[in-house]
């Protein structure tokens, strides 16, 4: 398991796309170019945030609606 961790780790570390990934309303990974595209010095300085930095001020509310129905169960399918 740490080895395949670790070459997930090395694959998105590599990666020219920006990737994130939290859990609940914390980051706990970001890659270079997460970092970069969101102008943070590292992707240290991202992990402990909310994912909510990551989305434009306008659509915060309706992220966080979305959020609040998928945990409710409503429109996931049968």
């Amino acid at each position: 398991m740490i080895d395949t961790l670790a070459s997930v780790r090395a694959l998105f570390d590599g990666s020219p796309d920006s990737v994130a990934m939290s859990e609940g309303m914390t980051i706990e990974y970001a890659n270079p170019a997460c970092a970069t595209l969101f102008g943070y010095p590292s992707p240290a300085a991202l992990v402990g945030l909310s994912p909510l930095v990551l989305v434009a001020p306008a659509a915060r509310e309706l992220i966080i609606e979305l959020g609040r129905r998928r945990a409710s169960g409503v429109g996931r399918g049968v």
